[in-house]
């Protein structure tokens, strides 16, 4: 097995901001533009115009913690509860609560998934290596744990499986069913428990691996200083014989 050049931290982090950046960029423009294609914005105010009618009829504010709801008198959870009953039977306030909960999941989705695309799946394969915009500017590389280069299917499971699906969709989702009040406390539980376990994995690994590198089997590492094989015959090779491959890799040059 060959010697693994891992990514300084500083480097790894830089990459990460700028690549997060690119992305919350990319993501805010769809959303803006899926907005606007779904009349979003029509829905949720006609919403908060129903959330308005209702408090003032009942002389109540909906927008109050489960903490401060304890804290009502009886008699002002009773008119607290009436309302919110009044509210969810009215079917016309029902229909937009839930298209903007439906418009909400819909747009974020899609926008992060092709945010994440783009710069996640598509700037790897056309720059090579593995690397993202930040990478590239930070001289940082993705291969397999073996050193040999990263397939086009390693890249798409760390992309698109680890960092999309499981570090940022389910994360957002989570936020998501909180922000709406589906999903209370066990909401942030699971929010911290995930940014431990990642955070578990980077230290404890050997090769200091997120959970996306873990599920592709691959490592952020140095790129000026890796020897990266394009490919395993490339790497049994060397491992035969280390001297004579270098010999043969410089005449090629």
């Amino acid at each position: 097995m060959t010697d693994i050049q891992k990514a300084a931290v500083s480097k790894r982090i830089s990459a990460l901001l700028l690549d997060a950046l690119l992305i919350v960029v990319l993501t805010v423009i769809l959303m803006t533009l899926l907005s606007k294609i779904t009349r979003y914005d029509s829905y949720a105010d006609r919403l908060e115009e129903y959330y308005n009618t209702y408090e003032e009829r009942y002389g109540i504010d909906f927008d109050i913690l489960p903490e401060d709801y304890e804290k009502l008198t009886d008699a002002e959870k009773a008119v607290y509860d009436e309302a919110k009953a009044a509210l969810e039977s009215d079917p016309d306030a029902v229909y937009d609560y839930n298209t903007v909960i439906n418009l909400t999941l819909f747009m974020i989705s899609v926008s992060l998934f092709l945010s994440f695309a783009v710069f996640e799946f598509v700037m790897p394969l056309v720059f090579g290596n593995g690397m993202t915009v930040g990478k590239k500017v930070f001289g940082l590389a993705v291969m397999r744990t073996n050193s040999v280069k990263a397939g086009n299917a390693q890249i798409f499971v760390r992309s698109m499986l680890g960092k999309f699906t499981f570090e940022t969709m389910i994360p957002v989702l989570i936020a998501i069913m909180i922000y709406f009040g589906t999903l209370g406390g066990l909401g942030f539980i699971l929010l911290f428990g995930i940014a431990v376990l990642q955070t578990v994995f980077i230290i404890v690994t050997k090769k200091n691996q997120a959970i996306h590198d873990l599920l592709a089997d691959t490592v952020v590492v140095d790129f000026g200083s890796q020897n990266i094989f394009p490919d395993e015959e490339s790497l049994n090779r060397y491992l035969e014989d280390p001297d004579g491959y270098a010999e043969r890799e410089q005449e090629k040059h």
